[in-house]
């Protein structure tokens, strides 16, 4: 492919720096999966590596435009989100989500208690573990057809802390609240 067929996207100017990542992720994940596309692979594909700190390297290549206007700390989970996304790109993106409901509905569709108990030990983890933990149940999402909002998933990455501050308290519990709220309402 030469430099005048490749698919261009950019970034949406106004979009908070939490978040550019992620948008670009949206857009290329969305060009990929138009049928009989290819676009956009080997970026995606660099780009879920960085669900660990060991392929982190390999997605900061593609990353690092995206995430200069991030604290150093929230590269990492920005990252995180990011590979969430590419490793989950059959998974439709809803801005008018809420996390927890996504996952309630998923413990809906499921039912048992793996996910109501993967959801309570989150705010315990420390970001890389969450973030593995909700790309596992994001992809279970998928084969349900549970739409996910991953701004909202990148915003609560980036926020994630250390679970000392009250920002990070607030982003940890946030996510328990609304998966308890969401299966209330569903009942």
């Amino acid at each position: 492919m030469n430099a005048a067929t490749r698919t261009v996207v950019s970034p949406d100017k106004s979009v908070n720096p939490d978040l550019l990542l992620m948008s670009v992720t949206n857009q290329r994940v969305a060009a990929h999966n138009t049928h009989g596309s290819n676009a956009h692979a080997g970026w995606l594909a660099d780009l879920r590596a960085g669900i660990t700190p060991a392929g982190e390297l390999r997605a900061i290549a593609r990353a690092a435009p995206y995430i200069t206007g991030l604290g150093a700390r929230s590269h990492s989970a920005a990252i995180r989100a990011a590979a969430i996304r590419a490793i989950n790109r059959d998974v439709s993106n809803s801005r008018n989500l809420r996390l927890g409901r996504s996952l309630a509905r998923l413990d809906l569709m499921e039912g048992g208690s793996s996910v109501s108990g993967q959801v309570d030990v989150l705010p315990l983890m420390p970001m890389d573990g969450a973030a593995l933990i909700f790309d596992g149940l994001i992809g279970r999402c998928a084969k349900h057809g549970i739409a996910i909002n991953f701004e909202g998933l990148a915003k609560t990455l980036i926020h994630w802390g250390s679970g000392d501050g009250a920002r990070s308290v607030d982003r940890r519990t946030q996510v328990v609240l609304d998966f308890y709220l969401g299966a209330q309402a569903e009942n």
